[in-house]
């Protein structure tokens, strides 16, 4: 059957050395391809928390089951199912979404880390299709502490802001503060490398109206969360009260903590 491909007939005939003859007549698909197989997303190398969701191609004319499995890099070993209760899906897939419910790394969770998955293609016919890819489980959320100024205190000048941004997959950060003439936040500094107990910014004051400030540190990764493009994304915030001419919590600058503040 190299090379052949499609529906053939299959003929038997016999005849006897008196003249008779009799012949019987069956219809076989010959498949001389290997099973179609796609592993779309996830792509080599990519983050994920959560639920880790599979798209691509499980398909042949002589279509058995596929399978998606999982193995630690570090640790090796056998392959396991995604979903322990289906180690075998028998409907194929032309195109789009791969398993039922996808596989939940934190339910059982696993250690972050790196982890290899393999999609399988059995059919009837042909050896077992497989596709491999790399990826990075990570279910830890980042870190955002703002360590200095203390929350409350009252600072002047140029003012050294310290603390810590920081993930196993950071992405970047963000430190910014409050404008009491508009709404919204400005940003003081930011980066896409990790900072650890040090100097995240400096903020000048000179010149600022006198008033309470909320200061906030935001630190992104890039882990893709429960099959949706959002990551893990933590803040920290504090409150300073710049030039000490203004009350602590005084948001909107009227003199007075009032519930306009709260409002603000």
């Amino acid at each position: 059957t190299t090379g052949l491909n499609g529906y053939y007939f299959i003929r038997l005939t016999v005849r006897t050395s008196c003249g008779d003859e009799d012949s019987d007549v069956e219809l076989v698909y010959v498949d001389g391809t290997p099973a179609s197989i796609a592993l779309e997303s996830p792509a080599m190398a990519d983050v994920f928390g959560g639920v880790v969701c599979f798209k691509g191609t499980a398909w042949d004319q002589c279509f058995d089951n596929y399978a998606v499995e999982y193995r630690s890099v570090s640790a090796g070993g056998p392959f396991t199912p995604v979903e322990a209760a289906h180690p075998q899906y028998t409907t194929p897939v032309p195109g789009g979404d791969l398993t039922i419910g996808g596989w939940n790394t934190q339910a059982p969770p696993v250690p972050d880390g790196e982890y290899e998955v393999r999609l399988s293609v059995t059919d009837g016919c042909t050896p077992v299709s497989t596709v491999h890819r790399r990826i990075v489980v990570d279910n830890t959320a980042t870190t955002a502490e703002i360590r200095s100024p203390a929350t409350c205190s009252v600072v002047t000048g140029v003012v050294q802001i310290t603390g810590t941004a920081n993930d196993a997959n950071l992405v970047g950060w963000a430190l910014q503060r409050t404008d009491p003439e508009s709404v919204g936040w400005i940003t003081i500094a930011s980066g896409t490398t990790a900072v650890n107990n040090d100097v995240l910014g400096l903020l000048d004051t000179n010149g600022l109206e006198p008033c309470s400030y909320s200061i906030r540190l935001i630190v992104t990764d890039e882990a893709q969360l429960n099959c949706t493009n959002d990551a893990h994304q933590s803040e920290h915030v504090i409150t300073v009260d710049f030039a000490g001419q203004g009350l602590v919590g005084d948001m909107n600058c009227d003199g007075a903590i009032t519930v306009g503040d709260i409002a603000g």
